[in-house]
């Protein structure tokens, strides 16, 4: 007489369906703020103003781990500033601007600089948090495919990849965060705010998606 086994099976998060998801073929669910707006077209206007204002949109997504969660966005680069500016993605715990006090991780775009960062706030202002950089250069033209992942309690990574396999990065950045950095639960994307010198970053964002609870490394 045989016996049945039962095992579990991690499976990738790229095989599980995600816990939220957008491909902007609706306007739904985000609140814009200034100069980023939906585009009927099926997809984000990110138009990153510095201009001393929040330039940006949110997305609740109501409970998020402290422990392991996995974003995923497309972003294509229309064009960049010449002088200062800065485009962040990631996840914060309140549904202000880059200057408001917040838990937050994420990555940002300094395009005039060709650097990349990532952002571990805790309590922090966006550009206050502790931030690690790398270079990597941008291209107007381009689609950008970020993924960004909260590995533990105080690990995190951001990756770039070529294309939407999520298969081989052109640039990995890990993280050790504050394990007190919680309740994230906005999906944001917004401009740098400080300094009133109007450049602009100019992006579209797309195709978001997000695994909330997840224990990988």
């Amino acid at each position: 007489m045989g016996f049945l086994v039962n095992s579990f099976i991690e499976f990738p998060a790229d095989t599980n369906p995600p816990d939220f998801e957008d491909d902007f073929s609706s306007d739904s669910g985000w609140t814009y703020v200034g100069t980023v707006s939906y585009n009927a077209s099926g997809y984000q206007n990110l138009i990153f103003t510095r201009n001393n204002a929040n330039n940006g949109c949110y997305h609740n997504l109501t409970t998020v781990s402290n422990t392991g969660w996995r974003l995923r966005a497309k972003w294509h680069l229309t064009s960049k500033s010449t002088s200062g500016q800065s485009s962040f993605l990631g996840l914060t715990s309140v549904t202000g601007g880059s200057n408001d006090s917040q838990d937050a991780i994420g990555v940002s775009f300094t395009t005039v600089n060709n650097t990349l960062f990532t952002h571990d706030s805790d309590g922090q202002t966006i550009a206050g948090g502790a931030n690690s950089s790398n270079a990597f250069t941008t291209t107007n033209g381009t689609d950008y495919f970020i993924q960004i992942r909260r590995l533990s309690a105080t690990t995190m990574r951001v990756e770039i990849f070529p294309d939407d396999t999520y298969d081989t990065a052109d640039i990995t950045i890990n993280d050790t965060i504050p394990s007190t950095i919680q309740d994230t639960i906005y999906l944001k994307e917004e401009n740098r705010e400080e300094l009133g010198n109007n450049t602009i970053d100019s992006w579209t964002g797309d195709d978001v998606q997000f695994w909330n609870n997840l224990d990988e490394v």
